[in-house]
């Protein structure tokens, strides 16, 4: 693994804080690129969780803006929710689709187990 090149997991823990979880914001605030931020994540598991938990936060927030729009009567937002997190009240949006073989024909379907000697040619018909 590489070198912290002296961060500390507090160093790292208090760039996360804020950052909304964005690893370019806690690499510009730590002086080092974004791949050394993974590398200190990996080698920090509290700097880890500390981004889990922004990152989190972000989602809360996020969540309580869509809340908002609901209880302002925004139509698109209560679909949006509905779809999302009620589907088993039937809030459930179904695409139909024909699906065809060549030329409009019937569709071969074959499944093929990892274990399986590989098929000789797999478009021809049996």
């Amino acid at each position: 693994m590489a070198s912290s090149n002296g961060i500390t997991a507090a160093e790292t823990i208090k760039a996360i804080q804020g950052s909304k979880g964005f690893v370019t914001i806690i690499g510009k605030r730590l002086g080092c690129s974004a791949r050394h931020v993974y590398n200190l994540l990996d080698k920090y598991p509290t700097a880890r969780e500390a981004l889990e938990n922004e990152r989190e936060s972000m989602k809360d927030f996020a969540e309580g803006q869509l809340f908002k729009r609901i209880e302002g009567g925004d139509t698109t937002a209560m679909i949006f929710f509905l779809k999302t997190q009620a589907k088993e009240r039937g809030y459930v949006e179904r695409t139909q689709q024909e699906i065809t073989g060549r030329d409009g024909g019937a569709v071969t379907v074959r499944v093929v187990y990892d274990d399986s000697p590989p098929l000789a040619d797999a478009d021809t018909e049996q």
